[in-house]
């Protein structure tokens, strides 16, 4: 029998004590929404990592979400999916007029793997995974730090060959970039401007030029 990936999704909205008139969410059944737009992480997925992600959420008055964040998360590719998911509601929601936009929503979703095998993969080698994820986002920081402060003139230039040494050790090549390019061009071809600005800004803050243009074109 062939595997099968099955996505579970659990969704409330957990509301402080104070009472106020709830957010309406316009397209339907929330839960039936970011279900249908699910894509469950490669790294996750191939290590076999479940668990909840809390996200928290404001509306402004138009009904916008502002500071969206991770409330309670894996620190894994898990928290990335969940945020992508609550920013696609971006602008489906109604508010009532006495609506208090200074609430915090928080929204748990809960990523599941059945029929996958992963019941027989222990939680020790899926905790290894996770910190093994942790460790390497850590490189990528100093490489992205670094390339920050060199745009504004605050690079310490003599730590240029040890971030460099970082770059061959991530994998951040001129290979790389072209196969982070080409994902880019067919988001863009597909109508997703904000995923594809999102990967053209990578490939720009770990200091390469190539996506300069088309951020210029497509990026705001």
């Amino acid at each position: 029998m062939s595997k099968t990936l099955i996505f579970i999704l659990f969704i409330s909205f957990l509301i402080g004590s104070t009472a106020f008139a709830q957010p309406h969410f316009t397209k339907g059944d929330l839960q039936s929404f970011l279900s249908s737009e699910m894509r469950y992480p490669a790294y996750a997925k191939q290590h076999c990592i479940e668990g909840t992600v809390s996200i928290s959420f404001k509306l402004d008055a138009e009904g916008t979400l502002r500071d969206v964040k991770v409330k309670k998360g894996l620190g894994i590719d898990l928290d990335d999916e969940a945020i992508r998911l609550i920013q696609l509601t971006k602008g489906k929601w109604e508010l009532d007029k006495n609506y208090d936009s200074t609430q915090e929503l928080i929204v748990p979703i809960k990523f599941e793997l059945q029929n996958y095998g992963c019941q027989l993969v222990p939680q020790a080698t899926k905790q290894q995974a996770i910190m093994q994820y942790q460790a390497r986002q850590g490189l990528e920081n100093l490489v992205l730090a670094y390339y920050a402060d060199k745009n504004l003139g605050k690079a310490d230039p003599t730590k240029e060959a040890e971030i460099l040494n970082l770059k061959a050790e991530l994998g951040f090549d001129q290979e790389f970039v072209n196969a982070q390019l080409a994902q880019a061009n067919g988001l863009l071809k597909n109508g997703k401007t904000e995923e594809a600005c999102k990967i053209l800004h990578f490939i720009k803050n770990i200091g390469f030029a190539d996506a300069d243009a088309l951020i210029a074109a497509n990026c705001k």
